[in-house]
């Protein structure tokens, strides 16, 4: 199944939300920067940090394998405090971008989408977020903070590339 009309399926039952900003910067500068882990932890800086080894904090993610289990992630609030557990399997990866199905200690699913454009003289930076929560129903009740996760994380970015 082409994976438009799959995204699309899956939003229709499970809950989603995307997430777009213009920046004044090249769509070359901006995934060299955003897709490793240390751009990962910045954007979420300083509310949440996602832990790794040391081999994959070391590369990009467009150095990682596709199609299986990476290693597991403490999601640490203040980068303190463990209040989740996050399991990267990645379906894509090229230099603008990626598809995630990962999982972790709440969603049997956690689909991630991540793609950088070049418009005009800067980037476009979209995230597509679709989950299944193993809360079942109650898990729509996570859908403000993921929602409040990713406003701040595209907040990070227009502040650190808007100067």
């Amino acid at each position: 199944m082409h994976t438009n009309k799959l995204l699309a399926e899956m939003k229709e039952h499970m809950p989603s939300f995307e997430m777009e900003t213009q920046l004044p910067v090249s769509s070359n500068e901006l995934a060299h920067d955003t897709l490793k882990m240390s751009g990962v932890n910045y954007e979420l800086g300083p509310l949440l940090k996602m832990s790794a080894p040391d081999i994959w904090q070391s590369k990009s993610i467009t150095e990682w394998p596709t199609n299986q289990n990476l290693f597991s992630s403490n999601i640490l609030l203040l980068g303190l405090i463990p209040i989740d557990r996050h399991f990267f399997n990645f379906k894509t990866i090229d230099s603008f971008g990626f598809k995630e199905n990962s999982k972790s200690l709440m969603n049997s699913l956690w689909s991630h989408e991540r793609l950088i454009k070049s418009v005009g003289s800067g980037s476009v930076i979209k995230d597509v977020i679709i989950y299944k929560s193993k809360l079942g129903i109650l898990g729509n009740l996570f859908m403000p903070i993921y929602k409040a996760i990713f406003k701040h994380r595209h907040s990070r970015l227009r502040a650190k590339y808007s100067k």
